[in-house]
């Protein structure tokens, strides 16, 4: 079964969602100051790690609109673990904001919660792609399981680790 295009485009209308709530959000700081302690070529690795994790992202949603061999539970469930990749994700900024205006440890827990579960759903989708016994798209499959566990390594230590340790 295909992955439905319904399903496509609710993903690329929150993806979008999520880009403009960043950019809206932006404009009440700088982003300086989201960086934390992150500057120079660590800053530039890190713009790098986000493009590598972009670009596993699409490797996956390739392999989705490539393959039409999934089962309705599991399009189900890489639905659902995108979906809350996504919408978990639209949290990160205005929490991260709000710890700049008040410094409030409930914010600041409140923001290590989000990327926890950002991290968890890029580990579920991760999980769920090795699952799946797809013997007709191989190359693809590799190609998506590689990119979402560069996404995973970027949500876990990138930002769950390295990043909160910047700008706590």
């Amino acid at each position: 079964m295909n992955f439905p295009n319904t399903y496509f485009l609710f993903i690329v209308i929150l993806g979008a969602l999520l880009l403009y709530s960043y950019y809206h959000f932006l404009k009440k700081t700088t982003a300086d100051k989201l960086w934390g302690r992150i500057k120079g070529k660590f800053r530039l690795f890190y713009y790098l790690s986000m493009l590598i994790s972009a670009v596993g992202f699409l490797l996956l949603l390739y392999y989705l609109y490539k393959n039409n061999n999934l089962t309705m539970g599991q399009i189900d469930t890489l639905y659902l673990w995108i979906l809350l990749f996504i919408i978990i994700s639209m949290f990160w900024m205005p929490f991260s904001i709000e710890y700049i205006v008040k410094k409030s440890i409930y914010v600041q827990y409140s923001v290590y919660f989000v990327l926890f579960l950002v991290a968890l759903s890029a580990l579920m989708i991760l999980h769920t792609l090795l699952n799946i016994k797809d013997k007709q798209f191989i190359q693809e499959r590799l190609l998506a399981i590689i990119g979402v566990s560069y996404l995973f390594f970027h949500t876990f230590v990138m930002d769950l680790i390295l990043w909160t340790q910047s700008f706590f």
